[in-house]
């Protein structure tokens, strides 16, 4: 049985809305048909939950994937400048 504090239902959310867009309440509602299936009620509610807190980010549009920018290289120096002196 899957346990679950608003706050964590609401990171989940926003987690999988982060990565898969409109494409999270699918997932939630799949997840939480499977754990009807299974007879769990707990997971089945909180599957549910995370659908409907990801519907509500998703129509607030307060969640957007986020910008990741490209990595550098790292440069490695292989000596350090003279301070002079």
């Amino acid at each position: 049985m899957m346990e679950a504090d608003p706050l964590e239902i609401w990171m989940i959310a926003g987690l999988l809305v982060d990565e898969l867009g409109a494409g999270a309440i699918a997932v939630a509602q799949q997840r939480a048909q499977r754990a009807l299936s299974e007879n769990d009620i707990g997971t089945n509610a909180v599957w549910r939950a995370v659908s409907a807190a990801a519907a509500t980010y998703l129509a607030a549009g307060t969640r957007t994937r986020p910008v990741v920018a490209p990595r550098r290289k790292a440069v490695r120096r292989t000596s350090r400048p003279s301070l002079g002196g």
